[in-house]
């Protein structure tokens, strides 16, 4: 059995090779009248319209999808934006109330300024009185000392452990004595 010499999915058409030609040629009688070839088979369009259809399909439906998706992203952005903007007063509404509630939650769980001034009273050696006292909204507590000694006075504040997180943020001089302002979160 001869192996075929074309390959069994080869859908071509058959014609002879040229040594097939060249043995029929030889064989052939010097009188008789040369062989006229078989005519080529027509091939077909290279693009007819169905597979030019297929060919633009292939070629714009990726095109198709990406602005599709382009301008659903768009949309979905400025719905976005809307919903934001149209939220914005209730985002802003809840975030005073809370802010709100954190301060008074704040004040409320601090002890009130008389207390912290009559434990600073008690612990002031004798000679030093308070010359203000200042208590913002955050917290902060500022309070202004004017003794003698600014040294012993811190020593004196050091002792007392409630109060022993005043620092001093200032002194100056009045009236012959030191001023001492101290600073310290309630």
């Amino acid at each position: 059995m001869a192996a075929d010499p074309l390959p069994a999915n080869d859908d071509a058409p058959r014609t002879p090779s040229l040594f097939d030609r060249a043995v029929a040629a030889a064989r052939r009688r010097p009188d008789a009248a040369p062989v006229e070839p078989a005519p080529a088979p027509r091939r077909a369009a290279p693009f007819d319209r169905p597979t030019l259809a297929v060919a633009c399909a292939i070629v714009v439906a990726p095109l198709l999808t990406w602005g599709g998706a382009t301008w659903l992203a768009a949309s979905a952005r400025a719905d976005g934006h809307i919903a934001a903007a149209r939220a914005a007063p209730a985002i802003a509404a809840r975030d005073a109330r809370t802010a709100a509630l954190a301060t008074l939650t704040q004040t409320w769980s601090r002890q009130p300024l008389g207390t912290t001034i009559e434990g600073i009273a008690r612990a002031l050696p004798p000679e030093a009185s308070l010359a203000r006292a200042e208590a913002d909204a955050a917290g902060r507590l500022s309070l202004d000392i004017v003794t003698p000694d600014p040294d012993r006075l811190i020593a004196a504040l050091r002792r007392d452990a409630a109060l022993a997180r005043l620092r001093p943020t200032a002194q100056k001089r009045v009236d012959g004595r030191m001023q001492v302002t101290l600073e310290a979160l309630r």
